[in-house]
This record gives C-alpha cells, structure tokens and sequence, in this order.
C-alpha cells in the first residue's frame, strides 16, 4: 500500500494537458490517511521547534488539522 496508488489522477482537468491529482479518495480512505498522519508524525514529531502547522491551499486544512490535533 502507497500513499500514491490512493491519489486519483484526473487527465485534461481543469485544461487539456494537466493532470490533476484528486487527493480525496486519499483523504477519504482511512488507510491512506493513516499511511499520510503516520508519514507527517513519524518526521514532525520528533522535533518541537515549531509553535504552529499550516495547511496552506483549499485541502491543506484537512491534512493540517488533523496533524495539528495529533501533534
């Protein structure tokens, strides 16, 4: 199991020639979620010199709070 093999690739979307990389059915698995919060907290937790996380663009806020949370 991979973190990318759960990311749904959309071709032509939003223009022809991109390929967008649809993180909901990563999101939305809760193995892959896992696979993503075990990733970030294995790297993160271990180092407290930070004061905040920041989920910066329209789905980094799922990925973020959770990590946040669990930090």
């Amino acid at each position: 199991l991979s973190i990318q093999s759960k990311i749904r690739t959309i071709q032509d979307y939003p223009i022809k020639g991109i390929q967008y990389r649809d993180i909901s059915t990563l999101i939305g698995d809760p193995e892959g979620l896992q696979l993503v919060m075990d990733g970030f907290l294995d790297k993160y937790q271990k180092n407290d010199d930070f004061d905040l996380v920041a989920g910066i663009e329209s789905r980094g806020f799922i990925v973020g709070s959770a990590l946040a949370y669990a930090l």
